[in-house]
């Protein structure tokens, strides 16, 4: 679960949380201080799971949902794009030998 210590630590800065759907966020609630606390700070979320399936499933909460969706990208899996696993393949593979002095 959330504690507002993340909010403390990310100020002014970029959070990011990957996997969002896995994470028990149906029921979760961040506690509310007695104080306001300000933050200024970006929240980047990345899922593979389709998350409006898991809405209608009633497996994610819409309301989150619509909180941390304000911009949306849609990138197909590496299966769908052809060519990009070469370019990835031949990238890698050069790393991999710099790494190793090949």
């Amino acid at each position: 679960s959330f504690g507002l210590g993340i909010w403390r630590t990310a100020g002014k800065g970029c959070w990011a949380y990957r996997d969002y759907a896995n994470s028990r966020v149906k029921g979760s609630r961040v506690p509310v201080p007695s104080s306001f606390l300000p933050v200024d700070v970006r929240v980047v979320c990345a899922t593979h799971q389709d998350l409006s399936g898991l809405i209608a499933e009633d497996a994610f909460r819409e309301d989150l949902f619509y909180r941390i969706s304000e911009i949306t990208i849609v990138i197909p899996p590496l299966k769908d794009r052809t060519g990009d696993a070469h370019v990835l393949a031949r990238l890698l593979l050069k790393r991999f030998a710099d790494q190793q002095g090949r």
